[in-house]
């Protein structure tokens, strides 16, 4: 218990170092924009709806056609978006843009003053250093870490089995109850905070008060729904 803690207190400092720094994981990951993308919506919406000849407004121009229709006419009519939408919107970024291998070409590259690089085959790929300028941890590194993580996952499954049978192995009627109830809370439990993500997704309340506030919702309806429609039923034998 102690060593596993030790170990994954450092291994989650060199995780949130490196994602604080350049969000990026600790392993080398697909170019991909996240939602900071859109910190700034008003100047990404002006961005899209711009009508210059530069070569960079030349770029923003294809990024908007790119990106599908329904996407661009919500940032035609919209001054704000919701968490959601912004969610999607950078999905999009992703999966049409980011992820396109023929979109970042030799001209578009140069003509925007940012390096191209070429694939092993021969045809343009995705652009160098400009859209995600850091890349993960050396190979070395990386695999030490990803060890490191199942040698403490390793330690600490066993310390926390070890730990409930010292301590709750015995005869304990909640204890039992909340057992039986596990697998029925896991189940509904995804529905639930999905709903109640919808209603709160949109609130920038710190993420701890978040957690608390969808561990608490989900236990609330989920532990009645269990005790009067399963248990009791037909479900529950």
């Amino acid at each position: 218990m102690v060593v596993g803690s030790v170990l994954a207190l450092v291994l989650a400092s060199i995780f949130y170092g490196d994602w604080a720094k350049h969000r990026v994981r600790v392993s080398p990951t697909p170019r991909a924009m996240n939602l900071t993308v859109v910190a700034d919506y008003a100047k990404l919406r002006e961005h899209l709806l711009s009508s210059g000849t530069s070569p960079v407004d030349e770029i923003r121009g294809a990024i908007g056609e790119r990106i599908g229709r329904e996407y661009l006419a919500l940032v035609q009519r919209s001054e704000t978006l919701s968490t959601d939408q912004v969610f999607g919107l950078v999905m999009e970024f992703n999966s049409k843009v980011i992820g396109s291998k023929d979109f970042a070409t030799r001209d578009r590259c140069h003509g925007a003053g940012r390096p191209s690089r070429v694939g092993r085959v021969g045809r343009v790929g995705r652009v160098g250093e400009s859209l995600h300028p850091s890349r993960g941890r050396p190979l070395g590194q990386a695999v030490l870490y990803f060890y490191a993580y199942g040698l403490c996952v390793w330690l600490m499954v066993n310390a926390w089995f070890g730990f409930f049978e010292e301590y709750f192995g015995g005869d304990h009627a909640k204890v039992r109850y909340y057992s039986d109830a596990a697998y029925w809370l896991y189940l509904v439990h995804i529905p639930i905070q999905f709903e109640m993500s919808l209603w709160l997704g949109e609130y920038s309340w710190h993420p701890m008060l978040k957690f608390l506030v969808y561990l608490g919702g989900a236990l609330v309806v989920s532990v009645p729904s269990y005790h009067f429609l399963v248990r009791s039923t037909w479900v529950g034998h």
